[in-house]
């Protein structure tokens, strides 16, 4: 799994150097709902945990984050926007050519 993490990471290291993130992203996602990472990378959030609160004195309500989000990684892959699934497993070191 660290190794599946480092190797993300490096991609995206690589990929955003010198890069200004454009509002390209998936037609279904909402743009409050797109994290761009790179033009052909980003990830789509799917559900955030919040409570609401209530306060009396003011008689208003609002949502406090919880801390955790959860997401779909996406790469657009021959035009087309494509999930992402990582799969655990033994690591595995690929040496690069």
């Amino acid at each position: 799994m660290r190794a599946v993490l480092l190797a993300f990471v490096a991609f995206i290291t690589l990929s955003n150097v010198a890069y200004v993130c454009a509002e390209e992203r998936p037609f279904d996602v909402p743009k409050e709902r797109w994290v761009s990472i790179s033009p052909n990378v980003g990830i789509a959030i799917l559900h955030v945990e919040t409570v609401t609160i209530y306060d009396p004195d003011t008689r208003k309500s609002r949502q406090e984050f919880l801390g955790e989000a959860t997401g779909v990684l996406m790469a657009k892959v021959e035009g087309k926007w494509t999930k992402i699934r990582f799969e655990l497993g033994p690591a595995k070191l690929i040496p690069v050519k």
